[in-house]
């Protein structure tokens, strides 16, 4: 009697346990690349680059420390092959513009953080998009993939932000899903896709009010929803909304200050 009851407690702690193995073995871990290089010593803004590359750094390594075998940090010198190899496969997304890749951050292929953006709360800002990641469903589903390119990384308030959306459908057959585009909590335009077809692609144009959006950091992400559990998450990094009053402000200064330029000019031909 005592071998039976052993035996069934054994197999009762072999699968639990096992199935809590296999339950950890299927979350995927979020991918984060960090793409680094050493300051130029000889540059004006070194000291800026040195402190960025110490925040994000130290604060990856915190992120690192939080969620250990959940997220995979991985750190890319920009000169080095395989930066020249990554900076070739992202450029795109930084417009050409290489410094925009120093010290940026890719979570899941995705540009969250370039170069020169300013995040107050960084950490916070970026486990918001790792839990995110994290939370998806591990059966997401690979048929249709998706691609958010923001026109800039500065939009202004009362004015209308454009936002491409990329959209290829990989698999083998039509299905319909519902699109939905964020700026942080905001919903900026919900539709349904019904009709992309089996290895064809779309760009579809959106357009972002800021009317009732405050000035600050806001993460353009999007969903694809198929009518169950299946998600597919897309990401176009941070833009900041911006007051209006700053360019008006700037407009003003060139018209009062322009004729006394030309006029100076003028005096001295």
């Amino acid at each position: 009697m005592k071998m039976k009851i052993i035996c069934v407690v054994t197999l009762i702690m072999w699968l639990f346990f096992g199935f809590l193995i296999r339950t950890d073995c299927s979350v995927s871990p979020v991918m984060v690349e960090f793409f680094w290089r050493d300051p130029c010593t000889h540059c004006p803004s070194w000291q800026e680059e040195y402190e960025r590359y110490l925040q994000r750094n130290q604060t990856l390594n915190n992120i690192e420390a939080s969620y250990k075998e959940k997220v995979r940090i991985i750190r890319i010198e920009c000169s080095s092959e395989e930066g020249q190899i990554k900076w070739g496969q992202y450029k795109d997304k930084y417009n050409n513009d290489i410094t925009e890749f120093w010290y940026s951050i890719v979570i899941n292929y995705e540009v969250v953080i370039k170069g020169r953006q300013k995040i107050e709360d960084l950490e916070y800002f970026l486990t918001e998009i790792i839990d995110k990641f994290l939370a998806l469903p591990q059966s997401n589903s690979p048929e249709i993939q998706l691609t958010l390119a923001p026109e800039d990384t500065i939009a202004y308030v009362e004015d209308l932000f454009k936002i491409n959306v990329f959209l290829e459908n990989v698999g083998d057959f039509t299905r319909p899903f519902n699109l939905t585009i964020y700026c942080g909590d905001y919903v900026v335009n919900k539709t349904c896709i019904y009709d992309l077809k089996p290895k064809t692609e779309r760009k579809i144009t959106i357009y972002l009010d800021t009317r009732n959006i405050p000035e600050g950091s806001y993460l353009i992400s999007a969903y694809i929803n198929f009518g169950s559990e299946e998600t597919v998450r897309g990401i176009g990094g941070v833009i900041e909304i911006k007051s209006a009053e700053q360019i008006r402000d700037l407009a003003t200064l060139l018209f009062l200050h322009f004729p006394l330029v030309f006029l100076r000019v003028f005096l001295h031909v």
